[in-house]
Protein backbone atom coordinates (compact mmCIF):
# COMPACT_ATOMS: atom_id res chain seq x y z
CA UNK A 1 0.00 0.00 0.00
CA UNK A 2 1.19 3.29 -0.70
CA UNK A 3 0.68 6.06 1.83
CA UNK A 4 -0.84 9.47 0.70
CA UNK A 5 1.84 12.19 0.41
CA UNK A 6 1.72 14.76 2.33
CA UNK A 7 2.72 18.47 0.60
CA UNK A 8 4.24 21.10 2.68
CA UNK A 9 2.47 24.19 2.60
CA UNK A 10 5.83 26.50 2.84
CA UNK A 11 6.85 24.19 -0.65
CA UNK A 12 3.96 25.47 -2.27
CA UNK A 13 5.75 29.06 -3.39
CA UNK A 14 9.22 28.04 -4.32
CA UNK A 15 7.34 25.19 -6.18
CA UNK A 16 5.61 27.42 -8.74
CA UNK A 17 8.85 30.00 -8.85
CA UNK A 18 10.90 27.16 -9.83
CA UNK A 19 8.19 25.75 -12.42
CA UNK A 20 6.73 28.88 -13.82
CA UNK A 21 11.17 29.95 -14.05
CA UNK A 22 11.89 26.65 -15.80
CA UNK A 23 8.89 26.82 -18.57
CA UNK A 24 9.88 30.41 -19.23
CA UNK A 25 13.55 29.92 -19.55
CA UNK A 26 13.41 26.20 -21.16
CA UNK A 27 10.28 26.45 -23.48
CA UNK A 28 9.07 23.15 -21.70
CA UNK A 29 7.05 21.63 -18.56
CA UNK A 30 9.77 20.98 -15.81
CA UNK A 31 9.80 17.20 -14.67
CA UNK A 32 9.08 15.84 -11.59
CA UNK A 33 12.88 14.47 -11.17
CA UNK A 34 14.29 18.30 -12.05
CA UNK A 35 11.81 19.96 -9.29
CA UNK A 36 12.86 17.22 -6.92
CA UNK A 37 16.65 18.09 -7.53
CA UNK A 38 15.57 21.95 -7.35
CA UNK A 39 14.09 22.03 -4.20
CA UNK A 40 15.90 18.92 -2.51
CA UNK A 41 12.86 17.14 -2.05
CA UNK A 42 11.79 13.77 -2.90
CA UNK A 43 10.35 12.58 -5.89
CA UNK A 44 6.85 11.73 -4.06
CA UNK A 45 6.51 15.17 -3.06
CA UNK A 46 7.60 16.70 -5.87
CA UNK A 47 5.04 15.31 -8.35
CA UNK A 48 2.50 16.23 -5.61
CA UNK A 49 3.40 19.62 -5.72
CA UNK A 50 3.82 19.86 -10.10
CA UNK A 51 0.10 18.01 -9.95
CA UNK A 52 -1.07 20.30 -7.52
CA UNK A 53 0.27 23.96 -9.42
CA UNK A 54 0.53 22.71 -12.94
CA UNK A 55 -2.16 20.23 -13.44
CA UNK A 56 -2.20 18.07 -16.96
CA UNK A 57 -4.13 19.89 -19.76
CA UNK A 58 -7.76 18.27 -19.79
CA UNK A 59 -8.08 16.99 -22.88
CA UNK A 60 -11.35 15.45 -24.96
CA UNK A 61 -11.73 13.16 -27.78
CA UNK A 62 -13.43 14.44 -30.92
CA UNK A 63 -13.63 12.48 -33.93
CA UNK A 64 -11.53 9.96 -32.49
CA UNK A 65 -8.62 12.17 -31.93
CA UNK A 66 -7.61 13.94 -28.37
CA UNK A 67 -7.78 17.76 -28.02
CA UNK A 68 -7.45 20.20 -25.60
CA UNK A 69 -10.48 21.23 -23.91
CA UNK A 70 -11.07 25.31 -24.54
CA UNK A 71 -7.84 24.79 -27.39
CA UNK A 72 -8.50 27.70 -30.12
CA UNK A 73 -9.30 26.84 -33.37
Amino acid sequence: DEQPVTVPAHLIPAARFAIVNHRQNTGRPITVEELADRLDITPAIAGRLLHTIDPPAATARVNGARVLEGAQR
